[in-house]
């Protein structure tokens, strides 16, 4: 069973619950937030990218 997370959506200050391991393009997609992704979300082009604050895990070798 996956954790449930809170994360808040700004500059709205809109706070969802998510799973955890839901991808940040879903949830902003289920919000009608799109977001520009050239390189098709794979993380080369910089487009897509995301400041994450707060309780955060380590970086793993795949991030």
């Amino acid at each position: 069973m996956n954790e449930i997370y809170h994360v808040t959506l700004q500059p709205m200050g809109t706070v969802v619950q998510v799973p955890g391991g839901t991808p940040v393009s879903r949830l902003l997609f289920s919000r009608d937030i799109h977001v520009e992704t050239p390189c098709g979300g794979a993380g080369k082009c910089g487009k897509c990218r995301i400041i994450a604050k707060g309780a955060l895990s380590p970086l793993s070798d795949t991030e």
